[in-house]
């Protein structure tokens, strides 16, 4: 009967809807067959690259898991720092899911997410320069390991962020308890109160355990502010943000970094038009191809750094023809965006 009803007001008051509903539904099927006509070619370049970077990353696990003190083939020097090559590797494997993600978000026509994600691997880029140079001091070996110990410390964090979520959770339900009466209410909101005190208990024992190993940390590096943000560096470098960070290895596209954050946070300008545009002071709420070149190229790029940092951490002959090829792809896929661009329709809008 209620079904009955609210198909009846639907089908009454809301035809039109359904109708610009359908619309929309046409103008999305008719925006993806734009995407594969007009930026095709550079995003199968893209995907290619980040292919190939997926299988550089099995082969310099497998070479890892081979490696004791030395490396055993396709070596480039007769020693590998193993240390340096973990922390490597795990950053590029966590590059790839973002570079993938972009790569998606593109194909359906969502280029501010897909800067949400750049901002990441952007990050990852630097992060794996940084080890790079840092290793090459005798203090610097071990910076490989301090980056991946560090997930301790982001434990810690997780528990201690828990513990207090709970603790508020309890506070909260207790003081409804005194507006509740004696009956099924009050029953339901002890039990729940209960519950959170339980996991309350189990989470700081956790919260503990964690603190424990962080501390054994701070000892293992000599390094009482290891748990700090980016503590992972700071037994070897004077670094205190991720700024600190990107101007110790010299890189010039801090741009990057800035625009994916204001995707990232709560911004009143995310996902708007350019002010030059004709869509200026608009908001998006569609799929739109703005600043697809860009998000491309600097995909690319990224992808390519990446690849010359893990071919140098590993110190392999492989990971070096490969990186080769990455830089290959780039190379392609910057040629192409001029000619996509000059048939794109609003080029030729542009033109007339």
């Amino acid at each position: 009967m209620v079904t009955d009803i609210v198909r009846n007001e639907w089908n009454s008051s809301n035809r039109g809807k359904l109708g610009c509903f359908l619309e929309e539904i046409q103008r999305y099927k008719v925006f993806y067959k734009f995407v594969e006509e007009v930026w095709d070619e550079p995003l199968k370049l893209l995907e290619s690259q980040i292919i190939l970077c997926t299988l550089m990353a099995f082969s310099a696990n497998d070479e890892l898991s081979s490696c004791k003190n030395k490396c055993s083939i396709n070596i480039l020097s007769p020693e590998i720092n193993i240390n340096l090559g973990k922390g490597v590797l795990r950053a590029f494997n966590r590059a790839i899911l973002p570079a993938l993600e972009i790569s998606n978000l593109l194909r359906g026509g969502y280029p501010f997410g897909a800067k949400a994600r750049l901002r990441l691997l952007y990050e990852l880029e630097i992060i794996t320069a940084f080890m790079v140079i840092i290793s090459k001091t005798q203090e610097g070996r071990d910076i490989g390991q301090a980056y991946i110990d560090y997930e301790e410390v982001e434990e810690k964090n997780k528990f201690d962020t828990m513990v207090k979520s709970f603790k508020k959770h309890i506070k909260h339900r207790e003081g409804k308890l005194s507006e509740l009466a004696i009956g099924e209410e009050r029953s339901a909101a002890l039990e729940d109160a209960d519950k959170f005190k339980k996991a309350l208990a189990e989470a700081v024992k956790e919260s503990n355990l964690a603190k424990a190993k962080v501390d054994t940390l701070k000892d293992k590096y000599n390094c009482k502010n290891f748990e700090k943000p980016y503590g992972w560096a700071k037994p070897f470098a004077n670094v205190n943000t991720f700024k600190d960070i990107q101007d110790s290895v010299d890189r010039a596209w801090g741009i990057l970094w800035k625009e994916g954050s204001v995707e990232v946070h709560g911004n009143a300008s995310g996902a708007s038009f350019p002010k030059n545009s004709q869509q200026k002071d608009c908001m998006c709420l569609g799929p739109t191809d703005l600043g697809f070149a860009e998000i491309i190229s600097d995909t690319s790029i990224a992808l390519e750094t990446l690849a010359y940092a893990l071919a140098e951490a590993m110190q392999s002959k492989e990971l070096l023809l490969s990186a080769h090829i990455v830089y290959g792809l780039t190379s392609l896929s910057l040629d192409s965006l001029p000619q996509v661009l000059a048939r794109h329709p609003m080029a030729k809008l542009n033109h007339q």
